[in-house]
């Protein structure tokens, strides 16, 4: 399992917490690897999972290089986020491009990218039923794989061309606007 966020409060360190005490408790066997840059203060789940969980840990802490970082995910089944907030959900698009099988909340921008089976209920402040949750999805990966998600539609050679379009658009749309409003403008038309 990989867990790949900023370690701040808003990515919800504390429901990983509950997560992976859950799948201990259900005796799953597990690996984590736990990336991320830590900022001013280490939320207390996070220290918590540490210790708690170093038996289980393969990696701690932000990966040094590009490289590195994306070895880790090439390396992992599952991809899971806990987030509160998540707008792109990068982090997540890009180990599922890497192989890993997303597991995130039914909440902000992921029901939005992924089908449901891929997501668990957004439980609000019951965090041990949005543990059991997820556990549950997790523990179903050792039993039968999902099969991946389809993120093609979001890499660079996708959007590249839809950009490209928009941009152009927006370009020709203000050029002319300019023009008409301005004709005699420094823009280079001719009078």
């Amino acid at each position: 399992i990989v867990w790949a966020a900023r370690w701040e409060y808003d990515k919800g360190p504390d429901r990983l917490l509950a997560i992976l005490q859950e799948l201990e408790r259900r005796t799953v066997n597990f690996q984590v690897c736990i990336l991320g840059e830590s900022f001013r203060k280490v939320p207390e789940a996070l220290t918590t999972i540490q210790h708690q969980f170093a038996h289980r840990l393969v990696q701690f802490g932000y990966a040094p290089s590009r490289t590195e970082y994306y070895q880790w995910l090439g390396s992992a089944d599952v991809i899971l986020s806990t987030a509160l907030h998540e707008f792109q959900g990068l982090a997540v698009l890009e180990a599922v491009a890497a192989g890993c099988v997303p597991i995130v909340p039914g909440r902000e921008v992921y029901p939005e990218l992924f089908p449901p089976e891929y997501v668990y209920p957004d439980c609000g402040d019951d965090i041990p039923a949005e543990a059991a949750y997820a556990a549950a999805l997790i523990e179903r990966q050792t039993v039968q794989r999902l099969a991946l998600p389809d993120v093609q539609r979001f890499s660079r050679d996708a959007l590249t061309p839809i950009y490209k379009a928009l941009l152009l658009d927006a370009i020709d749309n203000r050029v002319m606007k300019t023009y008409s409003l301005h004709p005699r403008s420094h823009m280079g038309y001719p009078d």
